[in-house]
């Protein structure tokens, strides 16, 4: 090796009771590597178990106190030193004693009088192939390491997602009560005026009784009243259409529990609680859903993705637009299967945005209040959690139409 070589020397370890051997093997090895040496097992083992550990082995068999056989097996039934290459190199020149050795787990076996360039040969061979091995574990760990630090990262990146599902959700149920509370505000006040006006109808007709009353004024306060009681009677109705439709969508949005349902149920409640924040916008909502379709899924998952579906056509189809229409369809299809279709007459999707609208954060409403998580966030219910697949397809200025396909049976949630 040249002073100019930047490879550290190997160290071999030489083990022979006999110092002339020690100085045959250090004359052939001394040019290319370091050598240490050790007249016994013992100490060999020594230096072996030391922090500085020898790459390569060249050990006798017949030693006192403790042989080349039993040195070997230490070597080898020790985790740290196990990897170190171990040669025989002996006297010992009987089929049966190579085969004794390579058993106690040598590399290679060299019978005495040696020769030089054969030991030379021999052990840069192998230190080669211990590279190699070092270098393929080391290749490995850092595989390892970085698996975990993959896992780690997906694992990190799954709660994240989980996250902002249950925040988008939120969110949306945040608009959806808003909304269902502004729509309450007005029959409840109606019922309310009645009742008062009723309430004073009522007080006035009593201090009448006290001076009299004539059949036309009890005419007159009968149907006065059945008029106001049905009027309150619609108004509170008409709240208690509005509230159990929440009831039930709130309650599949908050739980997301499987369960048997009829799709056209589910699709009415969802369209009456968007409507109160849809009658603030001059645009409309249609639907139409084939009767008697039952599906064994998620009502509140597939409810977020027909939210988010007509909430972002509103937002985004209708952009400086006076006047539009979302279309929700429903019909059955082969297989066992339901498809659902959410379509506008906007101004469609440009086609250099239309291969990127369900990546996570992609928004052309950037600083505007979108946050473009909401058609990401539909796509991975409907292929994760309701085991369908979705295709959109749009034309400038003549609208965007979304395409569930969804089995009627959902798939079993992985544990």
């Amino acid at each position: 090796m040249t002073s100019s070589d930047p490879t550290p020397r190997q160290t071999i370890l030489v083990v022979d009771d006999q110092p002339e051997n020690i100085e045959l093997l250090s004359a052939a090895l001394k040019e290319h590597y370091r050598i240490k040496f050790a007249l016994s097992g013992g100490n060999a083992l020594r230096i072996i178990n030391s922090e500085n550990k020898p790459d390569l082995v060249l050990l006798d068999i017949m030693m006192p106190d403790m042989d080349g056989y039993a040195v070997c097996s230490c070597i080898k039934a020790n985790p740290a030193t196990q990897d170190i290459p171990v040669i025989f190199v002996t006297a010992m020149g009987e089929i049966e004693d190579e085969q004794h050795g390579l058993e106690a787990g040598a590399v290679d076996y060299i019978t005495k009088p040696v020769s030089q360039p054969i030991v030379v040969a021999r052990v840069k061979a192998h230190l080669a192939l211990k590279n190699a091995a070092d270098a393929q574990r080391h290749v490995q760990a850092q595989l390892q390491a970085s698996n975990a630090e993959l896992t780690a990262a997906l694992n990190s990146l799954e709660i994240a997602h989980e996250e902002l599902m249950r925040t988008e959700k939120l969110a949306s149920l945040g608009a959806l009560v808003a909304g269902v509370t502004h729509e309450l505000n007005s029959p409840i006040s109606n019922a309310l005026i009645v009742a008062t006006t009723i309430q004073a109808q009522s007080n006035d007709f009593r201090s009448a009784l006290d001076k009299g009353i004539t059949r036309s004024m009890l005419e007159n306060y009968v149907q006065e009243t059945a008029s106001a009681a049905d009027l309150v009677a619609r108004n509170l109705q008409r709240a208690a259409e509005l509230t159990g439709s929440f009831k039930h969508v709130s309650a599949d949005q908050t739980s997301s529990q499987r369960r048997r349902f009829q799709l056209e149920e589910v699709v009415v409640e969802i369209i009456l609680t968007l409507k109160p924040s849809i009658k603030k916008t001059p645009f409309q909502i249609e639907h139409h859903v084939e009767k008697n379709i039952y599906m064994d899924s998620f009502p509140g998952p597939l409810g977020q993705v027909i939210t988010n579906l007509i909430n972002n056509a509103i937002m985004h189809a209708f952009e400086d637009r006076t006047q539009g229409t979302v279309r929700l369809l429903a019909k059955s299809a082969e297989a066992d299967t339901v498809e659902l279709q959410v379509s506008d007459d906007g101004r469609g999707i440009p086609p250099a945005n239309l291969e990127k609208i369900f990546d996570p954060f992609f928004t052309t409403r950037l600083g505007r209040g979108g946050s473009g998580l909401g058609l990401n966030i539909v796509k991975s219910i409907v292929t994760r959690v309701l085991g369908g697949k979705i295709e959109v397809h749009s034309t400038l200025n003549q609208g965007t139409t979304f395409t569930i396909s969804l089995p009627c049976r959902a798939p079993i949630p992985e544990a």
